[in-house]
């Protein structure tokens, strides 16, 4: 308002002022009538005293019920809202839904016994996954379709950076995981853990579908060990983040990621991403080479051969330079 006022008393109109730093005249105005009358430039007007739209009590004590509930133990909020709309319990956002769970205190951040905060540490996941198949990683991650969410489940070994196996599916749910990892294992000879070669880790975030009672369990079975990323902390898992900002913006392969219009034409898009990903892109996080060339042992002798090109190179360059600058002194004496 003030620079309003120097600008106008410099021969520039309000109007102008305004148009140019983008504001209304009438809300300058606004607030112009506000501090002369009040002082403040704070909005005093009451609003309603109770929102239109508040659940009741009833709707409370459902969603407080729904949450003590073990049949829902395994869901988020977001889930559990949209469980509740499809059992015609709570017709209520999943905003709503986690502002009724925190106040209950059903949601919170990690406390100690004490009141204080877990210093939780990271995951040591790198000095695990020192060979392929010691460490695989999965995550779930979606895509608009202009008609409906599609979902896409993609495991991933941590050690060469290699896409293992993925499925396309229209629902994120633990049975999905659990299929997806048995067909893996089986398909890769890691179903029997007596016959690994090297022991064989899990590695996600805390999603409902990683956490669930089912999940633990099947991993339990299989000698599986399930280590986790810490909450909120997407770099726990930066190689995952990594491979869905790949998935999703690289145009090498000739599709994008963004404009799979339904589940055919994601299976479509992975087919040629998966041999794009694994045999053709070098990843600078495993040494310039294709996870499948790290994958199968073949990155030292794709190593060794750089080294002597440049060696070579470099030499034959030191050479050349001493011949040119002979000349050049020959040619000035």
């Amino acid at each position: 308002m003030e620079f309003i006022s120097e600008m106008n008393m410099e021969g520039i109109s309000k109007e102008r002022v305004c148009e140019i730093l983008m504001l209304s005249s009438r809300r300058v105005r606004r607030w112009k009538r506000s501090f002369s009358e009040t002082g403040s430039l704070e909005d005093l007007r009451k609003g309603p005293s109770i929102p239109r739209n508040k659940l009741n009590s009833g709707e409370i004590q459902e969603i407080a019920a729904m949450a003590a509930d073990q049949k829902y133990s395994d869901l988020s909020h977001r889930e559990l809202s949209i469980r509740a709309q499809d059992e015609k319990r709570v017709f209520a956002s999943k905003s709503t839904f986690y502002r009724v769970l925190k106040a209950l205190g059903l949601i919170g951040k990690q406390e100690s016994r004490t009141g204080e905060k877990k210093k939780v540490p990271a995951p040591k996941i790198k000095d695990i996954a020192n060979a392929p198949n010691r460490v695989w990683s999965w995550d779930f991650t979606y895509v608009w379709t202009g008609g409906e969410w599609i979902y896409l489940l993609c495991i991933l070994d941590v050690y060469s950076r290699r896409l293992m196996s993925w499925v396309v599916t229209r629902s994120m749910t633990d049975d999905v995981a659990i299929d997806l990892w048995e067909d893996t294992l089986h398909h890769y000879g890691q179903a029997n853990p007596a016959e690994r070669p090297v022991p064989l880790w899990s590695f996600s975030d805390h999603g409902s579908q990683m956490t669930s009672n089912d999940t633990k369990k099947f991993f339990k079975g299989m000698k599986i060990p399930l280590v986790y990323a810490r909450y909120k902390v997407p770099e726990d898992n930066a190689i995952h983040e990594s491979f869905h900002k790949t998935l999703k913006h690289d145009k090498t392969t000739g599709y994008y990621y963004w404009k799979v219009a339904s589940v055919e034409d994601l299976i479509a898009y992975m087919k040629k991403f998966e041999v794009f990903y694994n045999s053709i892109k070098t990843h600078s996080g495993i040494g310039d080479v294709t996870p499948d060339q790290m994958h199968k042992g073949l990155a030292n002798v794709i190593w060794k051969k750089r080294r002597a090109g440049w060696k070579k190179a470099i030499k034959e360059r030191e050479e050349n330079n001493r011949k040119e600058n002979l000349e050049k002194e020959k040619k000035a004496a």
